[in-house]
């Protein structure tokens, strides 16, 4: 599921939104959002990767240990350990679905050797949630945050539909507040909205346009089209999703100013990246 698709933007995040904002008691508005919002990541993520949804919930699940028995830790070296125990076991996870195959191919350059390059399916994501829940990890480790007691909470902070696919890595000190309590401003509602809008259009109109134009063209006014479309690519995916954001919270920008560097060599473009 993208966020320009019909079914996010006429079912998906209407549905959403509709249960996240459904009364309920004070008491129990922050426990039912964050339980509406972690429903809606899973179903989000599962639309693409039914199997790894329950790698990422087996992965947040021994995180969410490791960081308590960290905090608990009653010595350094205990600390260290589980830390190196946290980073080998998430690296881990990662280096075996994207680079397996990639060794394989390139033990199978030396002569006489013949191993099987195995297929496996990257799981969408998988970067972006690892490294955020090694950030979190980080952060217990170092006393800047505490772990927190909580495991669903901890699974709202990895699996947030709006970056958990296409980044940004949130910082948990950025969202451990927002996670116990949170308000919403009309305002930001509407502003959301607006940006929301004027992200889908750079997308479906500008970023696809100039990359079906790119596929057809040559020499320069090719190269044209193709930065074009990368940077209302880049632009129109920030500006659809961190609206998401300012209506269930408020979380950090991914870039404000995609595609803008002093050098030609920090251009990189994809305008057929659907996100």
């Amino acid at each position: 599921m993208v966020f320009s698709s019909l079914i996010f933007l006429y079912l998906f995040f209407p549905l959403c939104m509709l249960l996240y904002f459904l009364p309920v008691r004070t008491s129990f508005s922050i426990p039912w959002r964050n339980g509406v919002l972690i429903a809606f990541s899973l179903l989000f993520y599962a639309w693409g990767e039914p199997m790894y949804v329950l790698l990422m919930l087996l992965t947040a699940f021994i995180d969410y240990i490791l960081a308590i028995q960290i905090e608990k830790a009653s010595s350094a070296g205990k600390k260290r350990a589980l830390m190196a125990i946290a980073v080998v076991f998430n690296l881990g996870f990662l280096a075996f679905f994207k680079y397996t195959g990639f060794f394989a191919q390139t033990v199978n350059l030396i002569p006489g050797v013949e191993l099987p390059v195995p297929r496996i399916v990257m799981p969408i994501g998988i970067s972006f949630y690892t490294f955020q829940i090694l950030s979190y990890i980080i952060d217990v480790y170092r006393g800047n945050a505490k772990a927190q007691r909580s495991f669903p909470k901890v699974l709202l902070f990895l699996t947030l539909f709006h970056s958990l696919v296409a980044g940004p890595i949130v910082r948990y000190d950025h969202i451990a507040k927002q996670l116990d309590e949170r308000e919403t401003d009309p305002r930001q509602i509407w502003a959301g909205i607006e940006r929301f809008a004027a992200g889908l259009a750079k997308k479906a109109l500008l970023a696809n346009t100039c990359g079906e134009l790119a596929d057809v063209l040559h020499g320069m006014v090719k190269i044209s089209y193709v930065a074009i479309g990368g940077y209302a690519h880049d632009s129109g995916r920030s500006s659809r999703v961190a609206p998401k954001r300012k209506v269930v919270g408020e979380l950090r920008e991914r870039c404000r100013r995609p595609e803008i560097t002093r050098r030609v060599s920090g251009v990189q473009v994809a305008p057929h990246e659907a996100v």
